[in-house]
């Protein structure tokens, strides 16, 4: 398309940086989003509303949050974007919803969590696709009001891994260790879904907070033993703290001097952990 000489417009962008959203490349970075982010901009649709609410999804799902500070400037600007947009009776779709309880999570204000959330029940009444259900879990859960997750999580019609994880990283946070155990178990046994590497770095994280060493011991066993999950450097990170804090800090180096994975600046294991 750009070879042949024919640019997108501000109708195109939006699918573009959609697009971006739900294939991100890892780490803190958009990638290719933000190679258009400066297309963009460079050919004048910067303030065009729409493109501003699909930029502002891509950076939020992407989990780029250094980039989203820098666009949004801090999550109020999104929030505020929010906003802007229902005044001016902008359409809100559901990746505007998303990228606005994304931003309240982010800046861990339940009011304006709450605000949203009672502008979404009446624009439309629930069930909300799952990623929306999954963001407002989410929002509720990093604000602190783990018991409004829950009702949430309890009342979604349909239910993916990422809805799961949600909620059991909600319970991690909040020191429920052997409730998110209980969540997990459900979830395979009743449900029959597939636990993902996410979902892992979620329930070592909730048995290191909660100090539950055998149950994560088994845990990173089990990963690939019974759900093929292959380990990585945030699940060898994880069991690390969680000897470390149980004072086994000689079993926790003989983890690290076992990591078949070097860690790196971003992803290097505990260091209070082996001390």
């Amino acid at each position: 398309m750009l070879e042949r000489g024919i640019y997108p417009d501000k109708f195109s962008f939006p699918f573009l940086l959609r697009a971006c959203a739900r294939s991100p490349p890892p780490g803190d970075s958009p990638g290719e989003g933000e190679q258009h982010h400066g297309l963009l901009l460079k050919h004048g649709f910067g303030k065009d509303i729409h493109v501003q609410t699909s930029l502002l999804h891509m950076y939020a799902t992407c989990g780029a949050s250094t980039r989203l500070r820098r666009y949004v400037g801090e999550p109020w600007g999104g929030v505020f974007l929010f906003w802007r947009m229902a005044r001016d009776n902008v359409e809100i779709n559901d990746d505007t919803l998303v990228a606005v309880l994304l931003c309240c999570a982010a800046s861990g204000s339940l009011l304006n969590g709450k605000t949203v959330h009672g502008f979404m029940t009446r624009r439309r009444a629930s069930p909300w696709p799952v990623e929306v259900g999954s963001s407002l879990l989410r929002m509720y859960t990093k604000c602190g009001s783990l018991d409004d997750g829950k009702k949430v999580f309890e009342t979604m019609q349909t239910r993916d891994v990422s809805a799961w994880t949600a909620m059991i990283g909600g319970l991690a946070e909040h020191g429920r260790g052997a409730e998110a155990l209980r969540l997990f178990e459900r979830m395979v046994a009743r449900e029959g879904l597939k636990p993902d590497a996410v979902t892992f770095t979620s329930l070592l994280h909730a048995c290191s907070h909660s100090g539950l060493v055998e149950e994560g011991l088994e845990l990173f066993k089990e990963m690939v033993s019974a759900h093929g999950v292959v380990p990585r450097l945030e699940h060898y990170g994880a069991v690390v703290d969680l000897l470390g804090r149980a004072g086994l800090s000689e079993e926790a180096q003989r983890l690290v001097d076992s990591m078949p994975l070097v860690p790196t600046r971003s992803s290097a294991v505990p260091c209070s952990a082996l001390c």
